[in-house]
């Protein structure tokens, strides 16, 4: 089963501000997110692949995903 971090937990984990990934899911950069309800969520496994290829300084192309 896949390991989800809430957008708070990832910010720590990629070491960048919350808001940070709230402009990159706005604007349909950085890692990918799932939605839970009303909340982002992040897979571990997938934010680690994405941050040993990413340049973080302007995010990369992410993919929608939202789970109901």
């Amino acid at each position: 089963m896949a390991t989800l971090l809430t957008a708070k937990e990832a910010a720590r984990y990629l070491g960048r501000a919350e808001s940070t990934l709230k402009a990159w899911r706005k604007t349909g950069r950085g890692p990918a997110f799932y939605r839970v309800g009303n909340r982002p969520q992040y897979v571990l496994e997938e934010l680690e692949e994405w941050a040993a290829g990413a340049d973080t300084r302007m995010g990369a192309p992410i993919a929608r995903r939202v789970w109901r």
